[in-house]
């Protein structure tokens, strides 16, 4: 079966559209400094996070939860956020916000 190129051209903007929507948002807008050193720790925002000077992708975002699963490429970094500290990967930091 042949296909012409416009039929395939509006699949793939169709495939497109549909992962755009897929993308994990989560409303937060926040910063995270690391207490016992006072460096900025980490930022979670609606779209994205930042970690490590690197910009993480949401695979899971559970606000209520405090759960998080950041992508960056091929490596998965999971969180826990509570009132005070967080977890990173298997570390203890106790955080605050930054304002």
């Amino acid at each position: 079966m042949n296909m012409n190129k416009q039929t395939i051209i509006t699949i793939l903007l169709a495939i497109v559209a549909m992962a755009g929507q897929a993308q994990v948002r989560t409303g937060q807008d926040v910063c995270l400094r690391n207490e016992a050193t006072g460096d900025w720790l980490i930022g979670l925002f609606e779209k994205y996070a930042v970690y490590n000077c690197e910009i993480w992708e949401y695979a899971k975002a559970d606000t209520l939860k405090g759960e998080y699963m950041l992508r960056r490429g091929k490596d998965a970094l999971k969180l826990k956020l509570k009132e005070g500290s967080m977890r990173i990967g298997l570390k203890n930091y106790t955080v605050s916000k930054l304002t």
